[in-house]
């Protein structure tokens, strides 16, 4: 696709024949284009997944096939979501490594969930309720980061409680989604883990009510 902002879309959604045509330019597909873009990438997929979900390789291949598949197609969505995950699990990349760059992909891509998820699954699901508790995740990270410093930048005491008070909203949310998952399902003991949270953050308000005092 030579057209620098669109990407092909089917011409009619509901018919598995219908043509392609760039979203932008209106640039006609090649006849066949779906099916061949979805085998490439659909074994690009399965080799991304053998060889191990890393950061690096979610992301090479984010950037890869950007030019190829819309944003929201499926492979897309199915990396993002483990790229999700992993960028502040795994090894180099926990969430006390992630730079500030790192912290606002993460965002990014939890809002993408939840943005997905209000379209697909409103009201309450195990999408929206684990994208809250990813984006909870950043939102405390830049907390606890603009509380350790306080010696280099000058953070008001406002900003940080409203760091917290943000973490807070999206953790409820994520309380309030994940509440009715069995306890032996990942989203049960996530629910588990979001509960455990509300102590920590009131541990970080009386930690910036310290560190302002003097």
């Amino acid at each position: 696709l030579k057209c620098p902002e669109g990407c092909y879309l089917p011409d009619n959604p509901l018919d598995c024949a219908s043509s392609w045509a760039c979203e932008k330019c209106e640039a006609k597909a090649p006849q066949g284009y779906s099916d061949m873009a979805e085998a490439k990438v659909a074994g690009a997929v399965e080799k991304l997944e053998e060889s191990g979900l890393t950061v690096p390789a979610c992301r090479k291949f984010l950037s890869t096939y950007s030019r190829v598949l819309h944003p929201n197609h499926a492979h897309m969505l199915d990396v993002k979501y483990s790229l999700l995950n992993i960028l502040g699990h795994s090894p180099d990349f926990m969430m006390d490594d992630l730079t500030d760059a790192d912290l606002k992909e993460k965002e990014e891509l939890a809002l993408c969930f939840l943005n997905v998820a209000s379209k697909v699954l409103p009201g309450i699901s195990r999408l929206k309720g684990t994208a809250l508790y990813e984006l909870y995740l950043t939102v405390r990270q830049r907390a606890i980061r603009a509380l350790s410093q306080l010696n280099q930048v000058d953070h008001s005491k406002e900003s940080i409680l409203g760091l917290v008070k943000t973490a807070g909203i999206h953790l409820q949310d994520c309380i309030d989604c994940l509440q009715y998952e069995p306890e032996h399902r990942p989203e049960g003991r996530l629910y588990k883990a979001a509960l455990m949270e509300r102590q920590f953050l009131m541990e970080l308000i009386l930690n910036t009510e310290n560190k302002f005092k003097n």
